[in-house]
């Protein structure tokens, strides 16, 4: 299968620490991590209930996410890795939070790939309905996952046909144990493996 064309609609990194290693931090921290220009127009939500507090940086277009032991950024401007530079923000922030090394660590990605093969939704469906429930069928996809370096790497991939010749693709990364990049690689780690989902789809075949 052939890559048309590739747009990137949603990437997120998050941090999961040790239980109790990591509290939500308070809004006065997180906003010294920052200039002025950065915080111009941003939002703050802050839910004790649901033990969350989340910072909007409309300047910037970053969504943070704060929960217990967990840290999540989210690039709201449909970028590449290369050209949000995420990883590197996440790195800069957390360490001026006082965070120590992760339990884990997940990249996710939404994309959007056009490819040159039409997608055989009907005659796929009709090996598992029968041809006259599989002309019924309105939406088809399929999900699977990959342990790598014995569970150290995890990658969980969900496909959903979008239109004859386009495949809406959400991926998970996830690392832990010693696979956990140093902050330094994190960006790196963050551009490979969005590279990477490109071999995924070559290898479709229908």
């Amino acid at each position: 299968m052939k890559i048309i064309s590739k747009q990137i609609e949603r990437s997120n990194i998050v941090y999961l620490f040790p239980q109790n290693t990591f509290p939500i931090p308070e809004a006065a921290s997180f906003l010294r991590s920052h200039t002025e220009n950065q915080l111009k127009g941003s939002n703050y939500v802050d839910d004790p209930v649901m033990k969350v507090r989340i910072f909007e940086l409309t300047s910037q277009k970053l969504k943070w996410m704060f929960e217990p032991d967990k840290v999540r950024l989210d690039d709201e401007a449909f970028r590449r890795p290369a050209e949000s530079k995420l990883a590197d923000e996440f790195v800069r922030v957390t360490h001026a939070l006082g965070a120590k090394k992760p339990a884990a660590v997940g990249f996710n990605f939404d994309i959007i790939f056009k490819t040159d093969v039409v997608i055989p939704m009907k005659e796929i469906m009709s090996n598992f309905l029968g041809d006259e429930e599989a002309e019924r069928v309105k939406d088809f996809g399929w999900q699977y996952s990959v342990s790598r370096h014995k569970g150290a790497k995890t990658e969980l991939y969900f496909f959903k046909a979008v239109s004859p010749l386009e495949l809406g693709v959400h991926v998970n990364v996830q690392f832990q144990g010693t696979d956990i990049p140093d902050g330094k690689n994190l960006q790196r780690l963050f551009e490979e493996c969005y590279t990477d989902i490109d071999k995924t789809i070559v290898r479709l075949s229908f």
